[in-house]
């Protein structure tokens, strides 16, 4: 369990909200509730689809409050891997459905770069995650005054080699984040105009990041909408390798 003293606020209000991630290998969920950050998260293995119903109720017993005193829901809708990532939205949606309230999508990518701004402060994040097929997801992010792409650049999906960086100045320092990092990390610092300050390589996304993007100082609410409007994004359409893409002849017709 993870407990941090930052309230979430709209308005200077203090609401209850419950986020959760599966875009990672690990499922993670969180509660922001009374000025303080809950959050549990299961690195075992089993089905996301198993695991989520007993965190959510995990760490709304550690914060003390039932489900119908929550004001919204928040589910990072990727990219990632794409059942994970599907796991994800169809839980927050018929969840927020259930109690009617409101639902709010982030990106696996912005949040790494929160998760940057938390422990670093004011930085340029280069957001990179593992999209398999020899591919990677990448976002090029400012962490100040809040969370947003950096001008010009877009979130996507590239080869290492051709992972973009915008043009024009970058805030210092440039901190690399994501397991992208660990696979492709030479490939990677040859895209970078100077070498990264520090690479977090075995930082993943966490729900408990998401809070600061959509109801933290400063943010206005507005990311929320119903939850029939909640959909995932996974940046490409091509789930896997075709056997002539991994060289390997069809089976034969018996």
């Amino acid at each position: 369990m993870r407990v941090a003293a930052q309230p979430a606020a709209i308005g200077g209000v203090v609401t209850n909200y419950l986020a959760l991630n599966t875009a990672g290998d690990s499922c993670s969920v969180a509660l922001s509730i009374n000025g303080a950050y809950h959050q549990r998260e299961d690195r075992s293995g089993q089905r996301q689809s198993r695991a989520l119903p007993a965190l959510v109720a995990q760490v709304l017993s550690d914060g003390g409050i039932r489900a119908a005193a929550l004001d919204g829901v928040v589910c990072c809708i990727g990219p990632g891997a794409f059942a994970s990532v599907r796991v994800g939205v169809a839980f927050a949606k018929g969840f927020a459905l259930a109690l009617d309230r409101p639902v709010a999508g982030v990106s696996s990518l912005a949040l790494l770069a929160q998760h940057v701004a938390a422990t670093h402060g004011a930085a340029t994040v280069l957001s990179v995650l593992d999209a398999r097929m020899g591919q990677v997801y990448t976002g090029l992010y400012a962490t100040a005054p809040r969370i947003a792409l950096h001008e010009g650049a877009v979130e996507g999906v590239c080869i290492p080699d051709n992972v973009p960086l915008a043009s024009g100045t970058l805030q210092a320092p440039l901190i690399g984040c994501g397991n992208g990092w660990q696979r492709y990390r030479e490939a990677l610092l040859q895209r970078c105009p100077a070498p990264p300050d520090a690479v977090l390589a075995d930082t993943a996304p966490q729900a408990v990041d998401a809070f600061a993007l959509v109801c933290g100082a400063g943010v206005d609410g507005t990311a929320f909408t119903s939850a029939a409007r909640l959909a995932p994004v996974y940046l490409r359409n091509h789930v896997a390798l075709t056997l002539a893409e991994r060289g390997k002849p069809k089976p034969t017709p018996a």
